[in-house]
């Protein structure tokens, strides 16, 4: 299967929906021919100046603004995983570079004992920053990527916990991740900064 690529400097998570504000002209020609064709691109995280080489498939759900300079805010939604196998440059009709890609499965491996110590390290966390807790019945089944974009992660980390294939794994990584943060108020204030932002169009740059 091949997927037009959108490389970005973000990280998208399953079943994430995710705002754009969509500028640049090739990536909006781009986003025309998909919602044309129904079909779906792929954001693959941006790091240190290299494409990652796993990312996220997603499709557009709707075109909310549009501009007189053809600029354009969407609404889309991570419909799954994907790992590059090669990638061409301008190869087809699209100016931007189309990957080769093949499934990343992930494995549902849960335990509630682990969700639930878990939750109780980010509430410890949530409280001290008078932001509401966490409900174990209400939270979004994977935990770990309902909770990865509020903890205050770093890109790379961002990164490393969706390349984790097993949910136990990505859970025990978000455990030793918090107990090592507490009580640094750098990481705090990204956290505030991040809750605040949810449902916002992000005006995210592609890179050159």
């Amino acid at each position: 299967m091949r997927l037009p690529l959108f490389p970005l400097r973000l990280v998208v998570f399953p079943e994430e929906k995710l705002n754009l504000h969509i500028f640049d002209p090739k990536y909006l020609s781009m986003i025309d021919d998909c919602i044309r064709n129904g079909d779906t691109f792929g954001i693959p995280a941006f790091i240190d100046n290299t494409m990652m080489r796993v990312g996220t498939e997603m499709k557009v759900l709707e075109i909310v603004n549009e501009y007189d300079s053809g600029e354009r805010d969407i609404k889309t939604v991570a419909v799954g995983l994907f790992e590059i196998d090669s990638i061409h440059e301008k190869e087809t009709k699209f100016d931007c570079e189309v990957g080769s890609i093949n499934p990343y499965f992930l494995i549902n491996d849960q335990d509630d004992l682990e969700i639930h110590r878990l939750l109780d390290k980010v509430n410890v966390l949530f409280r001290s920053l008078n932001v509401k807790e966490v409900v174990f019945s209400e939270i979004i089944r994977p935990v770990s990527f309902s909770l990865g974009h509020v903890l205050g992660l770093t890109l790379k980390q961002e990164y490393e916990l969706i390349c984790l294939k097993k949910e136990s794994e990505r859970i025990e990584y978000l455990m030793k991740y918090v107990d090592g943060i507490m009580p640094e108020e750098k990481v705090k204030e990204i956290i505030m900064r991040k809750l605040n932002l949810n449902g916002h169009f992000k005006n995210v740059i592609p890179p050159v």
